[in-house]
């Protein structure tokens, strides 16, 4: 089980293009302030997951499992996004020298949720762990968050 988790979107995308996003210049700058204890994420909607390698719709944001927020003093409106506590599956990816996910690195994850009865069942979150340089190439570490029902 993830525990109960708040986010605030930094930018959307739709295909190429980037979507304007109403920001409290107060909220985030209070967030920000909190790096690395507030991480950044990518957003994978469920639908992204049936078409191509591409996915071309995603959300990024600043998150934090929501227990921190009183012991950080972060400030939280409307604004604030919350993902319940729920059922996870947990796998890290090496996106190599991007910080994208793409369907053909989640497909191994999404295979073995198939197999083993479940479904997805809300945004797949990406959580970038590290970067490292290995033998001259560049290599990032992603946690890959993903939130499972079972199936009857």
């Amino acid at each position: 089980m993830k525990p109960e988790r708040k986010y605030v979107i930094l930018s959307r995308r739709e295909n190429e293009d980037y979507c304007e996003v109403e920001y409290n210049n107060a909220l985030l700058s209070a967030w920000l302030k909190k790096l690395p204890l507030v991480t950044g994420a990518q957003h994978i909607f469920p639908e992204s997951l049936s078409s191509s390698d591409v996915i071309c719709r995603d959300i990024r944001s600043l998150i934090i499992e929501s227990h921190y927020i009183p012991l950080l003093d972060l400030p939280v409106d409307d604004s604030v996004r919350t993902i319940p506590k729920q059922l996870c599956l947990n796998t890290i990816v090496d996106t190599g020298d991007s910080d994208n996910l793409t369907l053909g690195l989640l497909k191994p994850a999404l295979e073995y949720i198939e197999k083993s009865n479940h479904k997805v069942c809300g945004q797949i979150i990406g959580i970038l762990l590290t970067r490292t340089h290995e033998a001259g190439e560049m290599h990032s570490y992603t946690e890959v968050i993903f939130p499972l029902e079972k199936l009857p």
